[in-house]
């Protein structure tokens, strides 16, 4: 991004100012990023034995 934006001079400030609030929403995404991976882990463990040969004998019920 930095790289990209170097070329032109007038569009840093505006590249520095969207760096700024990039690394803020990226904060607040880390912050609930964990929590949502966690989600997703669990969400995918509930469908991993569904989808595993002990999930084939359970749905065969």
């Amino acid at each position: 991004m930095l790289f990209a934006t170097s070329g032109s001079v007038g569009s840093v400030p505006k590249a520095s100012s969207l760096g700024v609030s990039g690394f803020r929403a990226n904060g607040l995404i880390a912050q609930s990023f964990p929590e949502f991976q966690i989600k997703a882990a669990r969400t995918v463990h509930r469908f991993r034995p569904a989808a595993g040969p002990k999930g084939e004998a359970r749905s065969g019920k």
